[in-house]
């Protein structure tokens, strides 16, 4: 639409009974975020814990998959209850002719973590990243 005039919007989705999409239907951004919150502090997500995305890069595959694998190892050897720690290829693997491999810190402080550890200079932090992918 443009200004006065509604437009239109045409979702195709394979979960139309979805909380997110009952809820753009019906213009409810409160029943949305009522669900969404609910959720997130029951899976202790943001805002109820923070996010540390440490992204590792290297032209070498090999080289980076090894770099993300020591970085993991090392956070897991923390045994720390409170957070939790993964570590996947990013979404797009390869870009700018460099390999990428994401970790992921989750819990109330996980700077406290990523202070006991030695990054490699390839190494990448983002705090409260907006995307994880």
């Amino acid at each position: 639409g443009r200004g006065d005039i509604p437009g239109q919007v045409i979702i195709q989705t394979y979960l139309p009974e979805h909380y997110a999409i009952k809820a753009a239907a019906n213009h409810d951004y409160k029943a949305f975020y009522n669900e969404e919150i609910s959720i997130r502090k029951d899976l202790n997500q943001p805002p109820f814990s923070k996010i540390i995305k440490i992204t590792v890069k290297d032209v070498s595959n090999k080289k980076c998959t090894d770099q993300a694998m020591d970085v993991f190892n090392s956070l897991q050897n923390l045994e720390d209850p409170d957070h939790s720690i993964n570590y996947y290829p990013a979404l797009i693997p390869r870009l700018h002719n460099k390999y990428r491999w994401h970790i992921l810190i989750t819990g109330p402080n996980p700077r406290t973590l990523l202070n006991q550890i030695n990054l490699p200079k390839s190494a990448q932090v983002d705090v409260d990243p907006l995307s994880t992918v």
